[in-house]
């Protein structure tokens, strides 16, 4: 499977939108093929992709070129403003660099391109679905209407493609855990699964394989609460970074305001600070099945693969400086046999402490 270069099929997508008095957003090429963002007057459905797809095509038949121009921000932003683009107005404003314009008939879009020069090496495009985003991922800003879509240099190339997904899609997990009776769920809990006996038979018996390699590697199993004092994530730093993402609970006006956690560090850290320790208690590893709360935004709810109720196996590992490399291979052994045991590939780069991140 060959798929083209995204963006050039995203200039079409962008000029058959616009011409249902869409403005453009934004859409970056994906795994799978692009998407776009518009904001359309009226709601459009998953039927109307088929007529918008159809004038895609026509175009990609008629091998229409695209112009390329390099020109000044203030030349762009009044361009678009004048064209009924307030989305691209904004990414001119927040771009960094040269202004590179691409055109394709009256339409023009904001992009670094490269692109191919015209259409004709296009010859199969299929719109594989819309959704609902944000502009620019924040819930605050006004929800667009994202389509989803793929292009190839041939019809055949295009089908094995559309197989290939259709095929997916049968092994799709939400869809196998309810086939199975394994898990659900439910409209009134977002993001919150609903846990059958059949599937708590294989969540136990990961627990099981939890414990029994945490024992054996030398882990201590703690249990830390679920509510703090929101004091405490301003002390660790975490609250400037993830307070959007924090569920919190209302309290009676003499009570401090409490948070559930999205994540164990603190409690860890609390825990360790507890009492006096000497260094020859280390290294000292601290291992916890925890439930946390983080209050993804619905538009990224998928499944068991984006949540806000997780239970994460967790870990903290307190240790001397001379102590660290050895841990660290230790870590790294202990995912090595966890993703070789179900058969996974993994790769592990090193993360280290950019000024603008958390970590001292």
């Amino acid at each position: 499977m060959k798929v083209l270069l995204p963006d050039d099929s995203e200039l079409e997508l962008a000029d058959g939108a616009t011409g249902l008095d869409a403005a453009a957003a934004i859409g970056p090429p994906i795994e799978n093929g692009f998407y776009y963002d518009f904001d359309f007057p009226e709601p459009i459905r998953e039927e109307d992709l088929a007529r918008i797809e159809a004038e895609i095509q026509h175009e990609l038949d008629e091998g229409r070129e695209w112009s390329r121009e390099e020109i000044r921000r203030d030349e762009a932003r009044e361009r678009f403003r004048a064209e009924g683009e307030p989305y691209k107005v904004e990414l001119v404003d927040t771009a960094e660099g040269d202004i590179t314009l691409y055109t394709q008939g009256d339409f023009t879009d904001l992009c670094r391109g490269p692109h191919l020069q015209d259409s004709k090496p296009i010859k199969a495009v299929k719109l594989t679905g819309l959704a609902g985003a944000y502009w620019r991922g924040d819930e605050k800003n006004k929800q667009l209407t994202r389509v989803y879509g793929t292009a190839f240099y041939s019809k055949e190339d295009l089908d094995r493609h559309l197989e290939q997904l259709e095929e997916a899609r049968k092994r799709d997990h939400r869809r196998l855990g309810t086939q199975l009776d394994l898990f659900h769920l439910e409209e009134v809990s977002p993001g919150s699964p609903f846990w059958h006996p059949k599937g708590m038979v294989i969540w136990n018996e990961l627990e099981d394989l939890r414990r029994r390699e945490n024992g054996r590697r030398g882990y201590l199993e703690v249990k830390t609460p679920l509510l703090y004092d929101v004091d405490t994530y301003v002390t660790s730093g975490h609250y400037d970074n993830y307070a959007e993402n924090m569920f919190f609970v209302e309290q009676h006006e003499d009570e401090k305001r409490l948070a559930l956690k999205p994540m164990n560090c603190p409690g860890h850290m609390l825990l360790f600070g507890s009492q006096l320790r000497s260094y020859r208690q280390l290294p000292m590893r601290f291992a916890e099945s925890s439930t946390l709360h983080r209050d993804e935004p619905s538009g990224t709810l998928h499944g068991l693969l984006r949540v806000r109720h997780i239970t994460q196996d967790d870990a903290h590992i307190f240790c001397t400086a001379d102590q660290i490399e050895d841990e660290i291979f230790a870590c790294l052994d202990y995912a090595s046999y966890l993703y070789d045991l179900f058969g996974m590939e993994a790769r592990f780069e090193l993360s280290t402490r950019p000024e603008k991140k958390l970590g001292t």
